[in-house]
């Protein structure tokens, strides 16, 4: 589901940017899109998944496949409260990247 929505939200991307305008362009920052937030969060969760795969696979899980906490804890077999755990230091940790990234 998560390749889905980023090859979806590229696609748009691809379409909307006109020629020459690149990423470091102030015009384009100033017109953030939802496509483009999704493709950042997406970079992020990439990251994450290099020094921390099991809060990366919950992020996934919860934000792509919009399962629950306990959907995720049976799915991962661990416990509901571990869950609550790492998705809370995920969602920390990548707003702190996105910040760092914007």
């Amino acid at each position: 589901m998560r390749r889905i929505l980023i090859d979806h939200a590229r696609r748009r991307l691809s379409r909307r940017r006109p020629a020459g305008l690149s990423h470091e362009n102030p015009e384009f920052v100033a017109t953030v899109t939802s496509s483009e937030n999704l493709l950042l969060i997406d970079e992020g969760i990439t990251e994450l998944e290099q020094v921390h795969p099991v809060h990366a696979r919950v992020v996934v899980a919860r934000f792509f496949a919009g399962l629950t906490t306990p959907e995720i804890a049976e799915e991962l077999e661990m416990s509901e409260r571990s869950v609550e755990r790492y998705w809370a230091f995920a969602k920390v940790w990548l707003m702190r990247w996105i910040a760092r990234k914007t």
